[in-house]
């Protein structure tokens, strides 16, 4: 997790050396507990998703 002013970035180990990273809020990481190494699930809303390889 990398913290900044306003929001911090949370990166999400899902295996085979990939990851998914989101930006949301300080007030959302301390509301949902997040802490480093602590279990999360990801849900992924959204109309198109690009991919890069």
């Amino acid at each position: 997790m990398n913290e900044g002013a306003v929001n911090n970035e949370v990166v999400i180990d899902v295996g085979g050396g990939n990851t998914i990273v989101s930006t949301i809020t300080k007030k959302s990481v301390s509301t949902l507990g997040l802490k480093v190494g602590s279990e999360a699930t990801a849900v992924i809303k959204a109309t198109s998703v690009m991919l890069m390889a």
